[in-house]
């Protein structure tokens, strides 16, 4: 982590089950530390904020698995998970083609 100037992190693993929120997770570990100078290490107590990032870990992780199994990212959702019901028919907004408009 020091050669990327990454300070610390700290990886949660939750495994899906029926009563989720009862259940403490399935690893949990902290790397780093919280103050470089001062060597006061990264401990898993302090929670550290994920914000808008998850989206980018999403879409990282779900890329591949739609290219293998031949979908694109303009696919409709329908076409993907044709067994959920996902209510009112909408429309999709793109921002990565730039078709918003808003630049």
């Amino acid at each position: 982590m020091a050669s990327s100037r990454i300070p610390g992190c700290q990886i949660v693993i939750y495994r899906y089950k029926d009563d989720f929120l009862d259940k403490p997770q399935d690893y949990l570990k902290a790397f780093g530390h919280l103050d470089i100078e001062k060597k006061v290490p990264k401990i898993t107590l302090i929670r550290l904020p994920l914000a808008s990032s998850s989206k980018s870990f999403t879409s990282h992780s779900l890329v591949p698995i739609l290219t293998e199994n031949g979908f694109t990212l303009d696919t409709p959702i329908k076409a993907i998970l044709p067994k959920i019901s996902f209510g009112e028919k909408g429309r999709y907004l793109y921002t990565y083609d730039r078709s918003t408009k808003l630049g």
